[in-house]
């Protein structure tokens, strides 16, 4: 018994020796990484090697879940029957890491670089070590998983399809990466979302129908990185696509350009925060914000379709805050959407301490005719607005908008005045106390008599300065010994001399003193200036100005009535008289019409800008009649004239009532055949002149 028991064991133990050594061997564990075809295993795994592995050595440590690629180049083409260069499909997370330049090739119809599912793909490495990435397929490409390019150099070109794309999960770009895309489309897609931080990004597409830069379910946020996204095609999309919405933040540049539709375009909210963006569309607008837009203290110029209608910019709601916002093709306010939760609105906040101006042009895309925003609070200013529907609805007519700082310069201020702006016309600065401005004609600082000389001098418009101070000579003494016999005036000569100083006399308030200027009246030696505020009788001489002028029009600067200052709510009445010295007496020569004045600070009423006719010539027949149409145009056109009790609006006057009347309505009588003048003057002595031809 023992016997067959010992024989039968050797038998077996012989019969073991015999079978294949591979029965009996451990069986390999699968990684679900594929190198060109070639999958890993714990075998492997620690130099993966086959012919389409050039060069350089790739590794893989299942403990660190870590693909290592060594300066390596891995060629796959349709020659080889290698599809994809690398290839997963596992549960677990997967880095890879390069050292140096690594090259991955896939030539051939639908051939890729890598893809592949996992929980999560990391591509890690410094600014030194690269990966290049060539195919003809999708480059780069994770399905239902997020990816992330940590700190390295990625290049990628695709013929035909596209090249770093996270479909299903979100793409990460950090750490000082520096990626460069040339696909046919979609350069950079995270579904999910995209992030870039601290990291260059330069991505290219130059297929139709398609955009550059894609989250069509997410967010896209860019801080202190520097993004490029073009579209080449005619028929591209939006170079840059989010659903949810966009952030730019932390010094980042973004430029965006579409030879086909537009810039930037996100169904919902964009926001730049201390940055720069510029957006590009070609036949559509340069930036699409459906929801909202909001730039803080940030650089953005948008660029819609070259002199057409299309705007640069659309959005509901518009926030600019100390900012720099230029818009070529201009700005429209609406939803899009159909669906907006906040009503539409637009505001403007200058920084601290500064103006924001607001420029619009009607015109012109460029903005070569740009001026300030007038409506409502008009530009620039000094602190946040908020404007309103009717000036929301005006930005449609624009083709161009800017809003940025505004910086006052131009002007020159005097001892009375700041400067003005030569660009929108407000007062900056300080005033200037030694530069001042004079007046054009001599002010008569001490009358002469018959035995002391006067003294005259140009006086400074505003304050008491005064220059050129000169001697006026003594009066002649005329006594009635001397003085011819007949010296006293004819009535129709007077008559004729108060036609010829009512025709052209005017009044205007300038920096708060009352001008005046009229016509020289041949043989005046002097002139008396009355004035009163309206409703009061003139209380004597107000100012004198004396005859020797050498000039045609006489001018006089009026700074007080009885000895107070002119007041912005109160009308005056002004008179000149014309005189000349008859003895020891005056002779008024000639007596004005009572003008009447308003500051043109006064908030209720105006005086006339100009007297407008609808015909400067006549030709009547002898006993005919004519009407002349005649109107007023305001210096303030929100204001009202003078009411009645100051007298007519408008005045006429005949410069030969032989050849022709004008009744007080400006109804014109020819009486006899000639050539006269009619003068049409408004209340405070703007005229306008008619030629009167009597046939």
């Amino acid at each position: 018994m023992t016997k067959r028991l010992l024989t039968a064991c050797v038998c077996i133990c012989m019969l073991l020796t015999l079978l294949p050594a591979t029965v009996l061997a451990a069986n390999p564990t699968y990684y679900g990484i594929f190198i060109a075809g070639t999958e890993i295993t714990d075998e492997n795994c620690s130099n993966i090697t086959n012919e389409f592995i050039k060069e350089g050595r790739v590794s893989y440590d299942p403990v660190t879940e870590t693909l290592t690629l060594d300066n390596a180049t891995i060629e796959c083409s349709e020659e080889y029957g290698a599809i994809i260069a690398i290839r997963f499909f596992k549960g677990d997370n997967l880095t890879i890491r390069l050292i140096g330049d690594n090259t991955l090739t896939a030539h051939g119809k639908n051939y890729r670089c890598i893809y592949g599912s996992v929980s999560d793909v990391t591509i890690q490495g410094t600014k030194e070590d690269s990966l290049t990435l060539e195919s003809d397929g999708d480059s780069l490409q994770v399905d239902q998983n997020n990816l992330t390019i940590d700190g390295c150099t990625i290049n990628v070109t695709s013929h035909n399809w596209g090249g770093i794309q996270a479909w299903g999960g979100t793409l990460s770009i950090q750490n000082g990466a520096d990626i460069t895309v040339n696909s046919y489309e979609l350069s950079l897609v995270g579904e999910n979302g995209i992030t870039i931080t601290d990291s260059t990004a330069d991505a290219v597409a130059s297929g139709e129908e398609c955009n550059t830069i894609n989250s069509n379910s997410g967010n896209i946020t860019i801080r202190n990185s520097t993004v490029r996204a073009i579209g080449t095609s005619e028929l591209a999309y939006p170079a840059v696509y989010a659903w949810e919405g966009i952030t730019v933040e932390n010094n980042s540049t973004v430029t965006a350009e579409s030879s086909g539709m537009r810039g930037i375009f996100t169904d919902g909210s964009m926001t730049v925060s201390g940055s720069t963006i510029m957006a590009t569309g070609t036949t559509y607008e340069g930036l699409v914000a459906v929801e909202s837009l909001t730039v803080d203290h940030s650089n953005l110029t948008a660029s819609g379709k070259p002199d057409g209608q299309t705007p640069a910019i659309i959005t509901n709601c518009l926030n600019i805050t100390a900012s720099d916002m230029t818009a070529k093709g201009g700005v429209q306010l609406r939803d899009l959407s159909g669906v907006a939760a906040i009503e539409r609105s637009f505001t403007i906040t200058p920084d601290d301490g500064t103006l924001a101006e607001f420029k619009v042009d009607d015109s012109n895309w460029d903005g070569s005719a740009a001026v300030h925003f007038t409506e409502g609070a008009a530009s620039p200013y000094d602190a946040a607005v908020t404007f309103n529907e009717n000036e929301m609805n005006q930005l449609t007519a624009y083709r161009y908008v800017h809003i940025g700082q505004h910086i006052h310069a131009g002007g020159t201020a005097t001892c009375h005045d700041k400067a003005i702006c030569s660009d929108c016309g407000r007062a900056y600065g300080d005033v200037d106390p030694d530069n001042h401005v004079w007046e054009d004609h001599f002010t008569v600082d001490k009358e002469p008599t018959y035995t002391e000389e006067g003294r005259q001098s140009i006086h400074c418009k505003y304050c008491d300065a005064t220059k050129d101070s000169q001697a006026i000579r003594p009066l002649e003494d005329k006594t009635p010994d001397s003085a011819p016999a007949d010296t006293a005036i004819s009535a129709a000569e007077k008559e004729r001399n108060a036609i010829t100083l009512n025709r052209k006399t005017n009044t205007a308030f300038k920096n708060k003193n009352l001008k005046v200027t009229w016509p020289k009246i041949k043989g005046a030696d002097g002139y008396d200036i009355y004035v009163s505020v309206c409703g009061k009788k003139f209380k004597g001489v107000t100012a004198s100005v004396t005859g020797n002028q050498n000039r045609s029009v006489m001018r006089a600067t009026i700074k007080k009535v009885a000895g107070k200052k002119f007041k912005k709510n109160k009308t005056y009445k002004i008179r000149i008289r014309a005189y000349r010295i008859n003895g020891d007496q005056k002779e008024y020569i000639a007596d004005g019409r009572t003008l009447h004045v308003v500051s043109d600070k006064n908030p209720v009423y105006t005086n006339a800008k100009k007297v407008q006719v609808s015909k400067k010539k006549y030709s009547i027949k002898v006993g005919k009649t004519a009407k002349i149409q005649a109107s007023v145009i305001k210096q303030g056109r929100n204001k009202r004239l003078l009411p009645a009790g100051h007298g007519p609006q408008l005045s006429y006057i005949s410069s030969d009532k032989t050849i022709a009347t004008v009744s007080k309505n400006g109804k014109i009588t020819a009486k006899n055949k000639g050539k006269c003048t009619i003068y049409v003057q408004a209340l405070n002595g703007r005229s306008k002149q008619i030629t009167v031809r009597v046939r």
